[in-house]
């Protein structure tokens, strides 16, 4: 293998800490209300209470593309040195890769009935 599977390997890893920060803004609450970043959704987005409360909940959602890239990048990482494992580079990385969306929707699922729910009862909890 070249380098440059240790250079994606590297580039995921540092995509992970990007998640793991945000992870740890959601989680204390000082994630604020934006368009780019958090869990998206209209009932998320209906209000700065809504906004805080459903991603204090639901932080770990943020956190699964955290791990996820960084087992990915540790993958890389390790194929790079140990280039016997070279064959089965794709398979590992689209069972990580896939494990993580699958949370990333179910967890976005979940998080906007939170968020409706907030919305009913006409405020954060």
């Amino acid at each position: 293998m070249d380098a440059s599977v240790a250079i994606c390997g590297l580039v995921l890893m540092g995509l992970s800490v990007m998640f793991f920060f945000l992870f740890n803004k959601a989680r204390t609450g000082a994630l604020p209300l934006n368009h780019v970043t958090g869990l998206r959704t209209k009932a998320t987005m209906s209000s700065p209470e809504v906004w805080t409360a459903v991603h204090r909940k639901y932080a770990w959602v943020i956190m699964a593309p955290g791990i996820g890239f960084s087992l990915a990048g540790l993958w890389f990482i390790v194929v790079a040195v140990i280039p016997v494992f070279s064959p089965v580079v794709m398979p590992v990385f689209c069972v990580v890769f896939g494990t993580m969306l699958i949370v990333l929707v179910v967890g976005g699922i979940s998080a906007d009935k939170y968020a409706r729910s907030i919305r009913s009862q006409g405020g954060a909890p």
